[in-house]
């Protein structure tokens, strides 16, 4: 998810169906995020009571933060896409096991880095009641929150993003070991059988 300015984003609230929707631009997953009220009040109680800190730390780096989860959700989905597709392009069945493990042991780990960014079970707005946000939409809403507030962000606000961005960093490190190591292994096997290589590069 790519934050956008405060001028180009515009928070639509349904005040009658209790529901505050946020619209993101998103390269890695192209659909509108929504936040219920419930979802705020409980990243609310995380803030807790309200300390106004120094004009100097009003920047706490969430447009960091969503950029880099939403390199991290594009390089998921462009790396388990190929793999795949490399799959179903081979059609002689000792081949195929000798990639299926290596394709697995990928696929499996981005999986579980991907659940950690974000819940993908949440595609319509009871759904955000019904499923647990995951970290892209807990710091999505923590920003909300603080383009909203009338004053400069507190100290509790930092608190929380510290904890969040913390947790990001643990999963796109994560995925970095992924693409560093086992890519790189899949890719060797492929040159091997003269196929094209796995490309870890985001694409526009």
């Amino acid at each position: 998810m790519r934050i956008q300015s405060r001028e180009q984003r515009r928070p639509r609230g349904a005040a009658a169906r209790g529901v505050v929707e946020l619209r993101e631009t998103q390269p890695a997953r192209r659909e509108l995020v929504e936040v219920r009220r419930g979802d705020f009040a409980a990243v609310a109680a995380e803030v807790g009571e309200a300390h106004v800190i120094d004009e100097d730390d009003d920047d706490v780096g969430f447009r960091r933060s969503l950029n880099e989860i939403a390199k991290g959700n594009a390089q998921i989905k462009q790396v388990t896409e190929q793999v795949n597709h490399f799959m179903a392009a081979i059609t002689d069945s000792a081949t195929v096991r000798s990639f299926r493990e290596k394709a697995k042991a990928i696929t499996d780990s981005l999986d579980a880095v991907k659940n950690e960014l974000f819940n993908e079970k949440i595609q319509a707005d009871e759904d955000n009641l019904r499923f647990p946000l995951k970290l892209e939409e807990k710091i999505a809403l923590l920003n909300f929150m603080l383009q909203s507030a009338d004053s400069k962000p507190t100290a509790s606000m930092h608190t929380v993003y510290n904890s969040l961005s913390a947790q990001i960093d643990i999963q796109l490190l994560r995925l970095k070991n992924i693409l560093d190591q086992k890519v790189p292994e899949f890719n060797t096997l492929a040159g091997s059988i003269q196929k094209p290589p796995l490309d870890t590069r985001v694409k526009d």
